[in-house]
């Protein structure tokens, strides 16, 4: 009898750990957003924030969504603190990219919180990840009036 228990006991540990490596349906909804993005032509990844932006931000870790292409030779980082985007200060041009891209930002899609431009790509730091919203969210990455290509 007392084997049969053990034995039952062991088995139940053995599945119960097991239940852990399933994902939870946030993780389940956060796989499927990030899959569909590289389909869209994103390149979705979470990286850690400055020092600066997690004053401006609930989590230390925010997904980054980025598109291929980016604004020339500038570089810029912009964030909403309230309802006004302001420019990172230990990155030059930032505040003069949050003014002269006022009307632009002011259309981002819901739950963007930051947007850094280099070079090569631009993105969005993004708070929830949606997937009914990654056709906005391309479009208006795509959208910005420094991006290359796009007329001024």
């Amino acid at each position: 009898m007392a084997l049969a228990l053990s034995l039952l006991v062991a088995v139940v540990l053995v599945f119960s750990g097991l239940s852990w490596l399933k994902p939870s349906p946030m993780e389940k909804r956060q796989m499927n957003a990030r899959q569909l993005a590289r389909k869209k032509g994103l390149h979705p990844s979470v990286r850690p924030l400055s020092t600066w932006a997690k004053q401006r931000a609930d989590r230390p870790m925010v997904p980054f969504y980025s598109l291929a292409g980016g604004i020339g030779d500038q570089v810029f980082s912009v964030w909403l603190s309230g309802t006004e985007w302001v420019g990172q200060p230990d990155v030059p041009g930032s505040h003069r990219a949050a003014e002269s891209l006022a009307d632009w930002l002011a259309a981002s899609p819901s739950a963007v919180v930051g947007v850094d431009a280099n070079p090569s790509q631009i993105g969005a730091w993004w708070e929830h990840e949606d997937e009914t919203q990654l056709d906005a969210l391309a479009a208006w990455l795509k959208a910005c009036p420094l991006r290359k290509g796009n007329p001024q």
